[in-house]
């Protein structure tokens, strides 16, 4: 399991993905207290299944901090399941930026976890 490694360029990227996150968990919660609807059609019921979804973006940013590749793997999962819900329910231009925002954050998760790769030999080399 690839651990994070606190170097210059990884603390940076931790910095703005949690700037990121925090700005991204902050629309997923306001458009869920403010506008969405309650679930009585399909598209209401995407809206809804979109934002609990993204909100799983916050734990899986924290395990960034310890282990950057289930880190990123999990913010790939919820971004790509955001833009898949958003496609299937037909609510690709209402929640563009949301989609958008979650894909920047697994990209800078993806960053951090290249990061802190290191070579290392593979299994039975010395």
């Amino acid at each position: 399991m690839t651990t994070t490694r606190y170097s210059w360029g990884n603390v940076v990227l931790l910095i703005a993905g949690t700037i990121v996150c925090l700005f991204t968990t902050f629309l997923l919660i306001m458009t869920g207290g403010f506008g969405a609807d309650p679930v009585h059609d399909f598209q209401s019921l995407a809206v809804k299944s979109l934002l609990v979804v993204g909100l799983l973006s916050c734990p899986f940013y924290l395990l960034m901090f310890r282990w950057s590749k289930v880190g990123a793997t999990g913010m790939w999962c919820v971004a790509i399941s955001c833009a898949v819900i958003a496609l299937i329910g037909g609510l690709v231009m209402q929640l563009l930026g949301l989609v958008a925002l979650l894909m920047v954050e697994a990209s800078i998760c993806e960053a951090i976890n290249s990061g802190s790769k290191t070579h290392e030999l593979p299994y039975g080399r010395s």
